[in-house]
């Protein structure tokens, strides 16, 4: 769903935080968004050094990105948040993701922290907005480094809420798209049958740059237009009012879920679920 079909009064503040970001603790890296040994100088580099793209393209050579460290990068160890990969090589090819990155000319900063294994343990990156706060997981370190300025854009995986959830808590933009509509060769993975590569960005327009970059060519493929597409026979299913979960919702998050059923209802079938 596009965020520019949902806005009721008041989401624009979710869709676009302005909250201001706190100052790092001295002596950290900042907010702990990175994985110690990862960061690379990328600041003095210019497009023209970089590896050409498909068809001479760079598409992203403005853009700097993080890499969850999940996904393999070369001469970079994957260690997946867990000490018991404290002794893993550097790997000596990037993931799909990222060599497809680099082939557009986009700069890696940097590994990201996440939660042990992409499960429970959570990882030591801080929400940049209150330190009393959790970042979210498991793509923590990636939703930290883009709320805080440290990149564009972090490539992040989703098998429960792993994407969305640390974008919220951030601030920032996060999409899970379609499972396997993005490779995930080269990453390492929870439950392969839901494990989704996706993308945590600053904003719209990074965030359509980077997901026009990454599908073309590929198959199936993508429209990110601006335009309203018919979603055809579709059904669409939302909880309804007797659901517990609903009753946790802030006002504005039930305005927002009521307008997009409002949008969907004439392209698709709404159904309600208990």
């Amino acid at each position: 769903m596009r965020s520019s079909l949902i806005q009721p009064p008041g989401c624009a503040a979710l869709l676009a935080p302005s909250r201001p970001v706190r100052a790092p603790r001295a002596g950290d890296s900042p907010f702990r968004a990175f994985v110690e040994g990862t960061v690379e100088d990328v600041d003095g580099a210019q497009a023209s050094q970089l590896p050409a793209g498909s068809h001479g393209e760079q598409d992203l050579a403005d853009l700097k990105f993080a890499t969850k460290d999940m996904f393999r990068a070369e001469g970079h160890p994957t260690r997946f948040g867990s000490a018991v990969f404290a002794d893993a090589r550097p790997d000596d090819q990037d993931s799909a993701l990222v060599a497809r990155l680099r082939r557009l000319g986009a700069r890696q900063v940097a590994k990201s922290t996440m939660t042990e294994l992409a499960l429970y343990q959570p990882a030591p990156s801080e929400n940049p907005i209150d330190s009393a706060r959790t970042p979210g997981g498991s793509s923590s370190g990636s939703a930290v480094a883009v709320a805080a300025g440290l990149c564009d854009f972090a490539l992040g995986s989703q098998t429960g809420g792993s994407i969305i959830r640390p974008a919220a808590f951030t601030g920032v933009l996060g999409f899970k798209p379609t499972w396997n509509l993005l490779p995930t060769n080269g990453m390492l993975g929870v439950c392969p049958s839901l494990d989704t590569a996706g993308v945590l960005a600053s904003t719209m327009p990074v965030l359509r740059r980077v997901m026009a970059g990454l599908l073309r060519g590929s198959a199936p493929a993508a429209s990110l237009g601006t335009e309203q597409e018919s979603l055809g026979p579709l059904r669409v299913g939302f909880f309804n009012s007797s659901c517990s979960y609903l009753a946790k919702c802030d006002p504005i998050a039930l305005e927002c879920l009521e307008q997009a059923r409002n949008v969907l209802a004439g392209q698709a079938t709404t159904l309600d679920i208990d």
